[in-house]
């Protein structure tokens, strides 16, 4: 049923994004080719200057706008979907409130991916274009072996690595708490009220943020340090160990925060929601 259920959110979503993934990379396009008059040998007038930067910014407003547009989208089908009229024929369906959750977990997941895909190879046509006479050159080539073989000198290079294992997934679970943490205080505004659902879950979003962001900033003031120096000792190796098993405990931290919004929600879901 799963699957099922995936098929149609996908059809659902993914009829609209395509149209804010192409646009993307028309805007790419257009921001290599005003990028590459900063590049060229070409006397170009200052005034052509100021509309390639405006034409630039108007680039890079467009791509967070298509990032804002996929979240928008994701959102909108969690919503519709369970918790206005069309939620009566969703819960009608044979198959579990958590299995309708977790279709719309993977929904956000693969929308997030298809996103950030989109915008990599929106910055990789930007770049490329906007530099193309370095990138096709032999000073490029020589750059590039000089760069492999000074990292490659670096004692600790594999650590290079490990962080950005790291980081990648670090990334995906802030996502993943993002998106569960959207959903929660929808169902949770759905649980409270059954008008101005959205603006209620906006109050909420941004109330529960607040607390978040407070909480964050008195770790960061007052444990950081802390635990630095406490994995330092602990490790006996140096700064990298100790910044590394930093991150893996912002991951499991990350892991337990996703496993709290997703029973939040799941029961917002399956014990409290009344569409009545």
């Amino acid at each position: 049923m799963l699957k099922k259920l995936m098929k149609y959110d996908l059809k659902s979503v993914f009829k609209i994004w395509w149209i804010g993934a192409v646009s993307s990379i028309a805007f790419s396009i257009a921001g290599g080719f005003a990028g590459g008059l900063y590049f060229t040998d070409w006397d170009i007038p200052k005034s052509i200057l100021v509309i390639a930067i405006f034409a630039l910014v108007l680039v890079f407003l467009g791509f967070a706008a298509f990032g804002v547009f996929s979240d928008i989208l994701v959102y909108l089908r969690y919503y519709k979907n369970l918790f206005t009229d069309e939620g009566y024929l969703t819960f009608t369906l044979p198959a579990k409130r958590s299995t309708v959750l977790k279709s719309k977990v993977l929904l956000s997941y693969i929308t997030f991916s298809a996103t950030a895909f989109v915008l990599f190879i929106d910055t990789v046509i930007l770049t490329l274009i906007a530099g193309r006479e370095y990138w096709f050159s032999k000073d490029f080539v020589e750059d590039f072996k000089y760069f492999i073989e000074e990292f490659l000198a670096y004692d600790y290079y594999y650590y290079a690595f490990i962080y950005l294992a790291l980081g990648i997934i670090l990334f995906a679970l802030l996502a993943l708490a993002g998106y569960l943490f959207a959903y929660g205080c929808i169902a949770i505004a759905s649980v409270l009220v059954k008008k101005a659902k959205i603006a209620v879950a906006i109050g909420i979003y941004y109330g529960a943020s607040s607390v978040l962001s407070f909480i964050m900033t008195i770790f960061y003031l007052f444990g950081m340090t802390s635990l630095m120096n406490l994995f330092y000792r602990l490790t006996e190796v140096g700064t990298l160990n100790s910044i590394m098993m930093l991150l893996i405990m912002v991951i499991f931290l990350l892991c337990a925060f996703c496993c709290l919004l997703y029973y939040v929600t799941h029961w917002c879901i399956d014990k409290k929601l009344n569409l009545a």
